[in-house]
């Protein structure tokens, strides 16, 4: 079923790590959705918007008054997970929205 996730299923095309740093560099949001303990075994993302947890989707969801950040339309919002089929859920979640959201294929260790 993994492999199904991370393949099918969606309406967005997944970025690789050099892509995704160039967006960042250009302006999209980098959105680091990995669990604490894998961010301190491995590290921090610069730059990234850390949205970790049960509560991760209604933290970015657009219409949340409780959100983090207001994302909007037009802001490329890349998610980057630990490498499993969250991030493309994720992100799917995003682009229901109305957010344009992708994600990276491989997660953190690609």
């Amino acid at each position: 079923m993994t492999a199904v996730l991370s393949t099918e299923g969606r309406a967005f095309a997944r970025l690789d790590p050099v892509s995704a740093a160039a967006a960042q560099m250009h302006g999209a949001l980098l959105v680091d959705i990995r669990p604490a303990s894998l961010r301190r075994q491995v590290g921090e993302i610069p730059g990234a918007l850390v949205v970790a947890g049960p509560v991760r989707d209604w933290r970015v969801e657009p219409g949340d008054p409780l959100r983090v950040i207001e994302l909007g339309s037009t802001l490329q919002v890349i998610i980057i997970g630990d490498g499993g089929p969250t991030s493309v859920l994720a992100a799917s979640a995003l682009r229901s929205y109305g957010v344009e959201a992708t994600d990276i294929a491989g997660g953190f260790h690609a």
